[in-house]
């Protein structure tokens, strides 16, 4: 649980080194300098771009499809009319509410299972809008990693607008993190790690998430914690029709490997990249990264917008919400009628594996230090 009390001061280079390298880092006045080897990261509006290579990664700004012909004049947006104003600006009727997602409270509705406390930090990987983020930071230390400058940027402004000294805002790689070996409490990987193989496409795509994985274990301390946020594979609703999410196909989730890789190439002239996985296949990509224990939920509706986050492994307590909480008003049509009654009257066994989105609490170092 979060204890009561103010975050512990921040001391960035504290927790910093050189992703070529691991060289301890200095701060210049224009750039941050590995004092080891050398290199200088430069900053760009105060944000120290601590990758080794530009990354071409649009941004949720790029995402939208808002055009800018500087990704700077939409930061201009935000540091001369507030960055909520800045979101508003990029806003279109239909398009999910950017700045609902980036305020709401069930953006860190799981917050309860991973035990932080006003001295952990936080390592938040994509962290886009800032959404969970910057409310952390109200408890305690975060840095917010994103490949794009634009989401780093934003988030920077967003932080200062809202006085949070305990974040720090950095362009990095997630899967070469500039982080230390052991510092962090609780790192965060929220729709992110589903897109790490589009990054390395010549890459078998499951190794490319066990050795992000493997990363995120390498910076977490031996007690700490992963909160792994992503969709199943094996939804039920994708048995009805509906789009895998990522990469907008009918059944493709559902098929193996080199099937859903042709039909992707036929469709979309691309390899299917985008890996989502089932419940036990999470749990033993984890195992196999080095987590020593997998704590699995159900996150309702979904990740982004938690209204609930429901054990899966506690049969009485699945069967207790489906039972009294789920709103019939939210299924209308046949199909999500049909979806209603799945979950309504579905074996929580069985419903536990065709749930739409998981949450996973991954533990660093032996499961006997969590019991």
């Amino acid at each position: 649980m979060v204890e009561s009390g103010a975050p512990g001061k921040y001391h960035p280079l504290e927790f910093y080194q050189c992703p070529g390298c691991g060289g301890s880092l200095r701060k210049n006045p224009g750039d941050w300098e590995c004092a080891a080897c050398g290199t200088r990261f430069p900053l760009r509006r105060g944000v120290p771009m601590l990758s080794l290579e530009a990354s071409k990664s649009p941004g949720f700004v790029g995402v939208m499809k808002r055009q800018h012909g500087n990704p700077d004049e939409f930061i201009d947006i935000a540091e001369r009319q507030g960055w909520k104003a800045a979101l508003r600006a990029i806003q279109v009727p239909g398009e999910p509410d950017r700045l609902l997602e980036a305020v709401a409270p069930n953006r860190v509705s799981w917050r309860h299972v991973v035990g932080l406390q006003p001295s952990s930090l936080v390592i938040d990987i994509g962290a886009g809008t800032g959404g969970v983020a910057c409310q952390l930071a109200a408890d305690c230390n975060v840095i917010a990693v994103d490949r794009s400058y634009i989401d780093a940027a934003f988030v920077a402004v967003r932080a200062r607008q809202s006085c949070l000294g305990t974040l720090e805002s950095i362009v990095a790689d997630g899967c070469r993190l500039p982080i230390c070996d052991g510092v962090a409490d609780v790192v965060t990987l929220i729709g992110v790690l589903e897109w790490v193989p589009t990054d390395f496409p010549d890459r078998d795509p499951r190794l490319s998430q066990i050795h992000a994985l493997r990363e995120v274990l390498r910076v977490l301390k031996p007690n700490g914690r992963l909160y792994l946020a992503i969709e199943n594979r094996s939804y039920f609703g994708y048995y009805l029709g509906m789009p895998e999410p990522h990469a907008r196909l009918r059944y493709v989730s559902l098929m193996d490997q080199d099937t859903r890789d042709r039909y992707s190439r036929d469709t979309r002239e691309q390899p299917f990249l985008e890996l989502t996985h089932s419940l036990p296949d999470y749990r033993l990509l984890l195992t196999e990264a080095g987590f020593s224990r997998v704590d699995a939920y159900w996150l309702h509706p979904d990740y982004r917008m938690t209204h609930a986050v429901v054990p899966v492994d506690d049969a009485g307590i699945s069967r207790w919400f489906t039972e009294h909480h789920l709103d019939p008003r939210r299924y209308s049509g046949p199909f999500h009628q049909s979806m209603y009654s799945f979950f309504r009257f579905s074996p929580p066994e069985f419903l536990a594996y065709s749930v739409r989105d998981y949450g996973f609490v991954a533990y660093a170092g032996r499961s006997d230090h969590h019991a």
